[in-house]
């Protein structure tokens, strides 16, 4: 008790003292939970691109001995996510449209090259072994996996 209160007096004002250094982070994959599962359930192509933001927040969070492993898997989609962007500019399709085997007029086959790289980095053993490492953190500090199940 009395370290409870020598921790809140001196922190007036400042969040509340906290015994899971963890908490932030676990609640930050709590709430990404429900759109990782229904990303990993998809059949789109692009539908890690379609939850970046939710994989940004959860790098932004992630604990320091793990941020590095966020970091490249949140700059694989980044560019995955890039490429296609670029590669469907002035075209009129949606990136996540886009078919690399059939694409539409304006679509250069450098652009299609790029969407090509970028989506072999983000399957490639290095991208799986940093969401490895990640999922077993999270399962490790926050008693869960990324979707929940």
């Amino acid at each position: 008790m009395t370290a409870g209160l020598a921790c809140a007096v001196a922190l007036a004002g400042l969040p509340a003292c906290s015994s899971d250094p963890y908490a932030d982070y676990c609640d930050t994959v709590s709430g990404a939970q429900d759109p990782l599962a229904a990303a990993v359930a998809s059949d789109s192509p692009t539908a890690l691109v379609d939850v970046l933001g939710v994989l940004q927040d959860l790098r932004d969070a992630s604990p320091d001995d793990v941020v590095a492993d966020w970091q490249y898997l949140v700059g694989r989609v980044q560019a995955l996510s890039d490429a296609l962007d670029a590669a469907v500019d002035g075209t009129g399709t949606a990136p996540e449209d886009l078919d690399v085997d059939d694409p539409p007029e304006g679509v250069s086959d450098a652009d299609l090259d790029a969407v090509r790289a970028a989506a072999r980095q983000l399957a490639s053993s290095d991208a799986a072994s940093a969401l490895s490492t990640v999922e077993a953190e999270v399962r490790a500090v926050c008693g869960t996996s990324l979707t929940g199940t």
